[in-house]
């Protein structure tokens, strides 16, 4: 690229400078030439880097496909906001607004559970299995359309055997 450059000022500089003689022009003609040369090189640079993004981005599909994050013919989710926490350790639902928290005996708002799984300091489902908490957060995540019930599933499974409520169990 910086030679493309240098060839340019050369040639601006020998047409500003009036020379026509036939050593100026072979000169020119010359630059001409290498431009020529240097941009047909750029372009094969760039197809081929495109080629390979392409071919990149098409085993990624794959590979996301492969390992479940996309079922077969669907598109990922749009973008949304990512939830940063924290999270329910029963459920692992993101806990954003004072009304997300369960509360303790005392009333008092606690860092650990949700408020649909922990209020008055005791558990409202004290029976539910981890197994039947991860069927039950998949359907609400796929009934307030979150994620197909696929990507849910891998989610949930990956997840709840991690947290606090389940430990052990």
């Amino acid at each position: 690229m910086s030679r493309m450059i240098i060839v340019l000022f050369t040639a601006c500089a020998l047409l500003a400078g009036g020379c026509a003689g036939r050593k100026a022009q072979d000169e020119l003609t010359s630059m001409q030439a290498q431009l020529a040369a240097d941009i047909k090189a750029l372009r094969d640079q760039l197809a081929e880097a495109n080629s390979k993004l392409q071919r990149l981005e098409e085993e990624n599909a794959a590979m996301r496909k492969q390992v479940g994050t996309v079922p077969n013919n669907q598109e990922p989710p749009k973008a949304g906001k990512i939830p940063t926490g924290p999270f329910c350790q029963s459920c692992s639902m993101p806990m954003e607004k004072p009304d997300d928290f369960g509360t303790g005996a005392d009333g008092f708002k606690q860092n650990d559970y949700c408020t649909y799984c922990f209020k008055d300091g005791t558990f409202t489902d004290p029976d539910i299995t981890k197994e039947q908490m991860i069927e039950k957060c998949v359907k609400i995540m796929t009934e307030q359309k979150q994620m197909p019930a696929e990507q849910a599933e891998a989610l949930m499974k990956m997840s709840i055997p991690k947290l606090k409520r389940w430990q052990g169990k």
